[in-house]
């Protein structure tokens, strides 16, 4: 397994950190509409999700 890269400096650490900071923030949108589009679904079609039209996607 390869050993995990050496952070040389905290300027370095601290874009990582910027880097991963905006991949959690743009996971957490995508749960925000997924969750959204379920509520949305769940009052058109009702909470049984069987019931619901098959999406062609």
């Amino acid at each position: 397994m390869a050993e995990e890269q050496k952070v040389k400096s905290v300027d370095e650490l601290l874009t990582q950190i910027d880097d991963f900071e905006k991949t959690i923030q743009g996971l957490a949108k995508n749960v925000a509409g997924l969750k959204q589009k379920l509520q949305q679904n769940k009052e058109k079609y009702g909470s049984d999700i069987s019931q619901w039209p098959k999406d062609e996607n």
